[in-house]
């Protein structure tokens, strides 16, 4: 998703511009998150249900993975409230809002599946272009801490704009949901950047 290279990136700027480290508690429960969710780590902006999909081709299977991420998610939240407020622990939480709401709304993207996996193909490569613009922007941002660097990554818009058209072409209206999960990216991208 577009937010775990958007937290990576950022960590990065931070551990670089700050002498301390990174509280041992925050590492711990993200390292032990990382190891569950191994497999799903990528470097494709693409809507995280659609990627399951993908990869599983079936959508009791792409379905039941999500139920497992949702509940892999709920342990790193248990895990981070243990630890003190640091800006590493407030990164990894807003990261992990866009999943909060996909999991409160699974049941109902859930009835989309059918469409999305016969429009994969469509749906996964016809904002190729915008996910490479993007991809490069936040390249960009890992090694400029200019107000420049942090402007290119408002390409986030466009990519949304165009994913959530894409959606609502092939699949109709309701399908244009997904725009929640882009939206809370976008906020959540620049909370983090206050911080």
């Amino acid at each position: 998703m577009i937010l775990e290279l958007i937290i990576t990136s950022v960590l990065l700027l931070s551990n670089r511009s700050t002498a301390r480290r990174v509280p041992h508690c925050v590492l711990k429960c993200k390292d032990a998150h990382m190891q569950q969710m191994e497999k799903e780590w990528s470097l494709n902006f693409a809507f995280p249900l659609l990627s399951l999909l993908k990869a599983t081709g079936n959508e009791t299977a792409a379905y039941n993975r999500a139920v497992e991420i949702c509940r892999s998610n709920d342990l790193l939240i248990n895990c981070l409230a243990g630890c003190n407020k640091t800006n590493e622990r407030k990164i990894i939480e807003l990261g992990l809002l866009p999943w909060q709401e996909i999991c409160l709304n699974l049941p109902v993207l859930q009835a989309q599946f059918p469409c999305w996996r016969q429009n994969i193909d469509n749906l996964t490569s016809n904002c190729r272009k915008q996910s490479y613009e993007l991809r490069e922007r936040i390249k960009f941002l890992t090694v400029n801490e200019s107000p420049s660097a942090l402007q290119r990554i408002c390409f986030l818009d466009k990519f949304a704009d165009c994913s959530v058209r894409n959606y609502g072409h092939l699949c109709g209206q309701s399908s244009e949901n997904v725009r929640f999960a882009y939206t809370i990216n976008y906020l959540q991208l620049f909370d983090i950047l206050k911080i």
